[in-house]
């Protein structure tokens, strides 16, 4: 996932934290997905595999919304994106009851809110300026129906057939590998993966300078 659709789940996360209004949240999914790009073939690259770098959450998680605010840009200031891929999962502790209904841990309000972040990613992986993010969910009036009509399922599939399974969210993996307790470290964790020349700027520091301050509170 580009760098650009952190952003995007950034900039909803905010908006969340500061409004709590799901018809400003609905204006996300307004429009059909971006085009494809028909019949070009990949170019062969000698450069190292990136490094996998997956986050699953809950929209309403305390702990989410600390680690998503305060702690994971720094994936993004340090200069980290250069050697990994980031995919952003929306899922949280949510399960699947009778006939395959949804049940989240937060509520009706936390499923509701994970579709819309999950339908904003797929519909657009790649965003541009932030800042008009901001703008555009301000605006009043926009249809909700796209949201409820985009269901998502592959998230849900990605985040059963995680294994070991998931035991809380923030739930962090480095190439499928889980960090456990350890989330708070995935930038150590992202470095010590990588098996390219050269390593960014902070994956040379020393290892007290690339660990985050202190850990969320997860659910």
């Amino acid at each position: 996932m580009a760098s650009s659709a952190f952003k995007l789940v950034f900039s909803l996360t905010i908006l969340l934290v500061s409004t709590q209004n799901l018809s400003s949240v609905a204006a996300v999914v307004t429009s059909a997905l971006p085009a494809q790009n028909p019949g070009v073939a990949p170019v062969p690259s000698s450069k190292p595999t990136k490094v996998s770098l997956a986050l699953y959450y809950d929209t309403l998680c305390p702990g989410c919304t600390n680690f998503i605010v305060n702690n994971f840009p720094k994936i993004f200031t340090s200069r980290i994106t250069d050697i990994m891929d980031l995919k952003l999962v929306p899922y949280g502790n949510a399960i699947v009851g009778e006939n395959n209904r949804i049940i989240c841990q937060q509520g009706p309000k936390g499923c509701f809110l994970n579709q819309v972040e999950a339908c904003a990613i797929h519909a657009w992986p790649v965003v541009g300026n932030t800042s008009q993010w901001f703008s555009c969910l301000r605006k009043p009036g926009f249809n909700a129906k796209p949201i409820m009509n985009c269901i998502n399922i592959t998230i849900v599939n990605e985040t059963s057939a995680l294994i070991p399974s998931h035991q809380y969210v923030p739930w962090v993996t480095v190439n499928k590998v889980p960090l456990y307790d350890e989330y708070d470290n995935f930038l150590k964790a992202v470095c010590k993966a990588y098996k390219g020349t050269p390593l960014p700027r902070v994956c040379q520091k020393p290892t007290t300078d690339i660990n985050p301050e202190a850990k969320s509170n997860s659910n």
